[in-house]
């Protein structure tokens, strides 16, 4: 499930000194506008669903769609690892996404994202993500340890 205050007081623990009268609202706005409620109630809905079929729920759900050059996705190995860079700035859809397009043309389906960490807080998708700290723009010394097994284990990250 998501936790907004849980995430903020594990990254913004300075946010939890300020009186109650800042921090509530703060919190209370955070969590409309990342839509924390509307989130944790599809996740109870789709509790069953893991990995690729929790993405296509969740695509599905939303009404998103990708297109992609057929011959330009067929140049992303179909085995064996391979290491794909790409900016998704709108965050977990556009991860879903590529998570989507990679997997469709990899027959083992081993297919391994680099997000933002609170992605991993999802059980549905935690064997899929490689926590990133978008907090402070760096990885760390597990996540790194991760996309080297990732690679050993010749998936795509």
């Amino acid at each position: 499930m998501l936790n907004i205050e849980g995430t903020l007081k594990q990254e913004y623990p300075k946010l939890f000194t300020y009186p109650a009268a800042f921090r509530k609202p703060t919190v209370s706005l955070l969590k409309s506008i990342l839509k924390e409620e509307k989130i944790n109630r599809f996740i109870a809905a789709h509790s069953k669903e893991r990995n690729l079929a929790f993405i296509d729920a969740a695509l599905e759900h939303l009404n998103i769609a990708y297109k992609s050059d057929h011959q330009q996705i067929q140049n992303i190995p179909s085995i064996g690892k391979v290491i794909i860079i790409a900016n998704h700035p709108l965050g977990a859809m556009d991860a879903f996404t590529l998570i989507k397009m990679i997997s469709s043309v990899r027959y083992d389906q081993k297919v391994k994202i680099v997000a933002n960490a609170m992605l991993s807080q999802f059980d549905q998708i935690s064997d899929l993500i490689i926590p990133a700290d978008n907090f402070n723009g760096r990885l760390t010394k597990e996540s790194m340890k991760m996309i080297d097994n990732a690679l050993h284990n010749e998936e795509a990250v």
